[in-house]
């Protein structure tokens, strides 16, 4: 029913500006009361329905809603991108730390290898050593042996001889 009225009062203004009268040489203005264009237009103010003035209200409200989720929303991806960019940064840390721990057990090994390789050239030279001086050893042994054999050999036979 407010439509209706609604579309009485601007077929009024309509018919206001169509039948103004035309100022010539002004490219198209006309003079019209505007006393009664200013009541019109109230009148056509106060017919809109509320649900009318309601949905600007709420189109305002839509907007600062929308306005405040992509601000929400860019700095949740803000803090998403910052957090990512740190995830990488500690992956890229840790995978750096792994590779130098990798090549750090690496170096350890094969140090340990030569260190044991050495110990066991070392304890060869040393062994080697003892076997000798046990071989020099063993034969100043077997010399004396013999020499004391010799010995008792000569006593025996000049024992005998003394006999």
């Amino acid at each position: 029913m407010a439509t209706n009225k609604i579309d009485e009062l601007l077929n009024i203004l309509e018919h206001l500006f169509t039948k103004g009268v035309k100022i010539p040489l002004s490219g198209g203005r006309i003079v019209v009361r505007i006393n009664e264009i200013l009541e019109i237009l109230e009148e056509i103010r106060e017919s809109l329905p509320s649900e009318v003035r309601m949905a600007g209200d709420i189109t305002e409200r839509e907007e600062a809603i929308l306005e405040n989720a992509k601000k929400s929303a860019q700095l949740m991806i803000q803090k998403a991108e910052e957090k990512a960019s740190l995830l990488i940064n500690e992956e890229d840390v840790t995978q750096r730390a792994f590779e130098k721990a990798q090549d750090v057990m690496n170096e350890a090994m094969i140090n340990a290898r030569n260190i044991k390789r050495n110990t066991y050239q070392y304890l060869d030279e040393l062994l080697n050593k003892a076997e000798n001086g046990l071989f020099g050893c063993l034969n100043d042994v077997k010399n004396t042996k013999n020499i004391l054999k010799s010995d008792v050999k000569k006593d025996r036979q000049v024992k005998v001889e003394e006999k």
